[in-house]
């Protein structure tokens, strides 16, 4: 088990910048330390909206991507295939191409 000041993990799971955002944004009411600032501050101006998250992960789902392989995807936004590509590599099962379009035109949507 990992120690972080004084505290135990409860659990772990992936999140995208949204998730980071919203608890970041929670704890805010009090003082943040300083790399909960950045933290946040990074987070504020490159989390992807919801939508485009609930979006991309519906849609992963019927095309059988791995969740932590579009978690990548939510959280870098990749504007073009070569990008794409390079993440969904780490995918379990190849990625067809039309599959690799659809996800650039739902990230180019929003």
């Amino acid at each position: 088990m990992i120690k972080m000041i004084g505290k135990d993990i409860e659990s772990e799971d992936i999140v995208s910048l949204i998730e980071v955002k919203d608890v970041l944004n929670e704890r805010k009411k009090s003082e943040l330390m300083y790399e909960q600032q950045r933290a946040y501050e990074h987070a504020e101006k490159f989390a992807p909206s919801k939508t485009l998250k609930n979006k991309l992960l519906k849609f992963a789902e019927e095309a059988d991507i791995n969740k932590e392989i579009i978690f990548e995807v939510i959280n870098a936004k990749p504007d073009n295939i070569f990008t794409l590509k390079h993440i969904l590599s780490r995918n379990n099962k190849p990625v067809d191409e039309e599959t690799e379009k659809k996800i650039i035109s739902i990230i180019k949507e929003g």
